[in-house]
């Protein structure tokens, strides 16, 4: 009886174990914004601890290369200690490279560290190529030394992404090749734009750059081939702005700079520019048109002014509205298990009575930014 008590015991204590691992599993998953990357599987896990072993050995492989050879070298260049030279040379590279990581992660990084293990890259692969006489040798020594060399890169990308998780800090993404080569001009500015404005998404560095080709097309149609004179000042700044990002929109607030006023969407209109103006909007205030779809509807009037003025929220009911918004649309990512289009987003606010008219286009890819940004992952 007692035995079968111990049993019972064991298996109740091995039941429990799995449901709070597959509790904590699904709590995992349930806070991870849909098309986020999904943990490693058990399979993955051992084929990940396989990787690491390989990747141990064949890079002591390499650094036992390079010792070897850069000891032999440095012996017969009169060296005292000949074993100086591979050890301070092989072992910097990947302390440099640590140092820059743990720098960055303490908000202390110094940009010119990241060239240091580089330049000693560089080295270390000069000298072992030269510590052979013949060329398979040279290739041979070389190729064992950037083995060394790469894996120490691979484990500080891997931190280093890990790093960017933590802090929020996103790597800015890269340009298609195909891209540069059908389009080099036009992509080379568009990089451009990425890097001034701090634009780290591709897919919206695109958005923006269609939506400010249909602008500056707009204003050549209304205004001819001299449209930079002869537009006024307003839809001008307007196409400016449209090149700034998102953070530089929000700091234009009514009490300290004009606001370009982007009013919501109407459906028949003509495309125009949006207008200026410096009233705060129903409910959360529109951050300035930084797209070029504004439509002759969406002109902010005279009676729009007054509606907004009178009905105006208080900061902290504004801020409480957004953050319903925000909640609305993390559930919209779950719901689809993908990416919402602005589209889905404003119909999901409207059902969910969280606007009192569909927001527009930009409005809504703003808010999907902040809950992008606000969750990493998303």
């Amino acid at each position: 009886e007692a035995a079968t008590q111990r049993t019972v015991q064991r298996a109740r204590r091995r039941e429990i174990r799995t449901e709070s691992r597959a509790a904590r599993r699904k709590a995992r998953d349930e806070a991870r914004p849909a098309g986020g990357v999904p943990p490693l599987s058990g399979q993955e896990l051992v084929l990940v601890v396989g990787i690491v072993l390989a990747a141990a050995v064949v890079s002591t492989l390499g650094l036992l290369s390079s010792y070897t050879a850069l000891e032999t070298k440095a012996a017969t260049w009169g060296w005292d200690w000949p074993w100086l030279l591979p050890v301070g040379i092989d072992v910097a590279i990947p302390a440099f490279t640590g140092a820059n990581l743990i720098l960055i992660r303490m908000g202390m990084e110094l940009r010119w560290i990241r060239w240091v293990p580089r330049a000693l890259t560089a080295v270390t692969v000069y000298l072992n190529w030269q510590a052979s006489s013949t060329p398979g040798g040279r290739i041979g020594h070389a190729a064992l030394t950037l083995l060394w060399v790469i894996f120490s890169e691979i484990a500080s990308h891997v931190y280093g992404t890990r790093i960017g998780a933590v802090t929020g800090k996103k790597r800015m993404e890269t340009v298609r090749r195909s891209r540069w080569i059908l389009a080099p001009i036009p992509t080379a500015r568009l990089r451009r734009r990425m890097i001034l404005w701090e634009i780290t998404s591709y897919q919206q560095a695109l958005t923006r750059l269609q939506e400010e080709t249909y602008m500056r097309a707009q204003l050549k149609e209304d205004f001819g081939l001299l449209w930079r004179w002869k537009a006024p000042l307003d839809k001008r700044m307007a196409l400016k702005l449209g090149e700034a990002p998102a953070a530089l929109a929000d700091t234009l607030t009514p009490e300290d700079t004009l606001t370009v006023e982007r009013a919501e969407e109407s459906e028949h209109a003509r495309p125009d520019m949006s207008a200026l103006t410096d009233e705060e909007t129903r409910g959360e205030r529109e951050r300035p048109a930084l797209t070029s779809g504004a439509h002759e509807g969406e002109r902010a009037t005279d009676n729009d002014d007054a509606h907004r003025a009178d009905g105006a929220l208080t900061r902290s009911e504004s801020d409480a509205l957004t953050e319903r918004r925000h909640a609305r649309i993390r559930l919209l990512y779950t719901e689809l298990g993908r990416r919402p289009e602005w589209k889905e987003i404003r119909d999901a606010l409207t059902d969910a009575k969280l606007s009192d008219s569909p927001v527009s286009r930009p409005t809504a890819q703003r808010l999907r930014a902040q809950v992008e940004e606000a969750t990493p992952g998303a």
